[in-house]
């Protein structure tokens, strides 16, 4: 079970009655820790309604003061139109965009798009893979009738064989 997962049983439990102590015992934490977690209750409940609506992996890691942040909000936005739309977001592209995210923010703290803040950005929110494999788009039937109809005019000009002809595409 995922740390979001636990804490949203601790609020429905909280909702149903259950003490702070007795919560503490069964998930055998601090009692601080479940007081943390209904400060948070609110956050807590947004994160998850976010990451179902965008479809993220359920086995995510729970809130956290990073997810908080504006820009962390923005970049993942901006990850899930791109994604969306079907385009393919790169770690090195998704990085730079986090950069522009917090600079145009005017975040005070340091901030490096690390690698390591990569993985821990997809751990957080549940990617897997980034690059998307395959075709982006299927290609416009009017264009491929055309192409096919030039194609097939050069090789008749040009007086080539079929079995001269070999598709580039293919290993």
């Amino acid at each position: 079970m995922s740390q979001l997962n636990k804490e949203i049983n601790v609020i429905e439990y909280l909702k149903n009655g259950m003490k702070n102590k007795d919560l503490s015992e069964k998930y055998k934490v601090h009692h601080s820790a479940i007081s943390k977690i209904i400060h948070n209750k609110d956050k807590v409940v947004q994160h998850k309604e976010t990451m179902e609506k965008y479809g993220a992996n359920k086995n995510v890691l729970g809130y956290s003061s990073v997810n908080d942040s504006l820009f962390e909000k923005c970049t993942f936005l901006w990850f899930c139109q791109k994604k969306a739309l079907g385009e393919p977001v790169t770690g090195p592209v998704l990085q730079a965009k986090a950069k522009q995210f917090h600079a145009s923010l005017n975040v005070d703290s340091n901030f490096s798009t690390s690698n390591g803040w990569l993985a821990r950005f997809k751990k957080r929110h549940g990617i897997r893979c980034l690059n998307i494999k395959g075709e982006k788009f299927s290609a416009n039937e009017d264009d491929a009738n055309a192409f096919r109809e030039g194609l097939k005019a050069f090789i008749e000009n040009h007086g080539y064989k079929l079995d001269n002809i070999y598709n580039g595409d293919e290993t």
